[in-house]
């Protein structure tokens, strides 16, 4: 855990990584996404279970950040989640209502 000036520069620097990040056009991503992005990253570049022994502190770091550029520039894939409701009247046809989409379907 960090306390003091420590904790103010990590917050600074979620803060700063988030409010470029967030400015995007094609999606939008929450500050606990950045955060845990960064977090990775710091535990690889740490490397506590001693994986990469071969490596340097440096080394690591630098392909971690690069991992976390990769990741926060990355366009988002699109999901289609299709989920039962039950308790629903069965209309007979799609009914769309805040960007969901209820229709339905048969049992298989």
């Amino acid at each position: 855990m960090l306390w003091g000036e420590e904790a103010k520069e990590y917050r600074d620097c979620l803060l700063g990584l988030w409010s470029v990040v967030e400015k995007r056009d094609d999606y939008s991503i929450s500050q606990k996404e950045v955060e845990g992005l960064v977090v990775v990253a710091i535990l690889k570049a740490l490397d506590l279970p001693n994986q990469q022994q071969g490596d340097t502190f440096d080394g690591r770091l630098s392909g971690a950040l690069a991992e976390l550029r990769e990741k926060v520039n990355a366009s988002p894939s699109e999901w289609e989640i299709h989920l039962e409701v039950l308790g629903v009247k069965n209309s007979g046809f799609s009914v769309q209502f805040a960007g969901v989409e209820f229709y339905d379907a048969d049992e298989s």
